[in-house]
């Protein structure tokens, strides 16, 4: 039987929680209905850095019964997302899981297999047992953990990412595809995919980047690229020529692409295509317009070149992303 250990904290997603307990019940009932009379696969437990009480939500509280100091031989721990109003709480909320970090080290050290999902993942990254390997973390912590975290490899459009024994996964609910994981590594690819199918899951999505929306590319302190940003949102429907941008800023065309990096993490030219791009989804997704029509509002006449990259943003095409997303009846 294999042990499985939840690691959570006084404002841990109780979805991913009860979620990944549940995945793991059904492998045991699956496996019971193979093999009757089998121990079960797994057994689950979760702890906290201490026994705590707490309403989550109106009218539903929780306890947790295990203290990490209590500590246990495990075969996987998994450090599940967690709740947070913004960057500045997500770094308080890490800076007060000092014994959570020597937890995760010290279950390494054992050899235990180690997964993160959603801001869980920012918890293992603190660790430092992340540095010269890849990850992945929830798409809008993008650039914090990149800023944060140089060291790490950093694969933002999947949903799983592997290492051995490290384990990441990407935003909220993408716990599911870790446990799934853990499953096909601890039994099988059969069991792994029985599951899916009761769960009603798609083993197949690897990418998280078509859910993903613009992020929070306006939030720095650099008012001469904000200002270039908002020159460029104003002409997505034309030709953009980044020297009369340069112009207009009153600026060399090299200092220009420098700030403008530093301030974005883009160049001005693939900051324009993920902004036409994203321009398009919104698109797609609420209005009935035809590809030319689209490509018209975003400035893009050749639907080869569009459908390309827009493609290799989404890892959909235009109308596979449509059929997905579109809030039409």
């Amino acid at each position: 039987m294999k042990k499985i250990v939840l690691y959570a904290n006084d404002t841990t997603s109780l979805a991913s929680i009860a979620g990944a307990q549940e995945i793991f019940s059904c492998a045991n009932i699956l496996w019971e209905i193979q093999n009757p009379g089998a121990d079960p696969l797994f057994e689950c437990s979760v702890v906290s850095p201490q026994k705590d009480y707490g309403e989550v939500c109106k009218g539903l509280g929780i306890t947790f019964g295990c203290e990490m100091n209590r500590h246990e031989r495990a075969d996987a721990v998994i450090s599940t997302g967690f709740l947070y109003r913004d960057v500045n709480h997500l770094i308080e909320k890490i800076g007060n899981a000092k014994s959570a970090l020597t937890w995760l080290r010290r279950h390494y050290d054992e050899g235990t297999i180690i997964g993160a999902s959603c801001s869980g993942t920012v918890l293992l990254a603190e660790t430092g047992l992340l540095d010269g390997k890849k990850s992945t973390t929830s798409w809008w912590l993008n650039g914090f953990f990149r800023s944060r975290y140089p060291n790490i490899e950093l694969h933002i459009d999947r949903i799983l990412v592997e290492n051995e024994r490290l384990i990441t996964a990407g935003a909220m609910t993408s716990y599911i595809y870790l446990v799934l994981g853990l499953i096909e590594r601890f039994v099988d690819r059969k069991m792994a995919l029985s599951c899916a199918k009761v769960m009603l899951v798609d083993m197949n999505k690897n990418h998280q980047a078509p859910y993903s929306v613009l992020q929070a590319i306006l939030d720095h302190q650099d008012d001469v690229v904000l200002k270039a940003q908002y020159w460029l949102n104003e002409r997505l429907n034309k030709t953009i020529d980044i020297h009369e941008l340069a112009d207009y800023l009153a600026m060399s065309y090299r200092t220009l692409l420098r700030r403008f990096k530093v301030a974005t993490g883009d160049t001005p030219i693939s900051y324009v295509q993920k902004i036409r791009i994203e321009t398009a989804k919104h698109l797609l997704e609420t209005t009935a317009l035809n590809l030319e029509g689209i490509m018209e509002r975003v400035g893009y006449t050749d639907p080869s070149s569009f459908s390309l990259l827009f493609k290799r943003l989404t890892h959909l095409t235009p109308r596979e992303y449509r059929d997905r997303f579109s809030v039409g009846d």
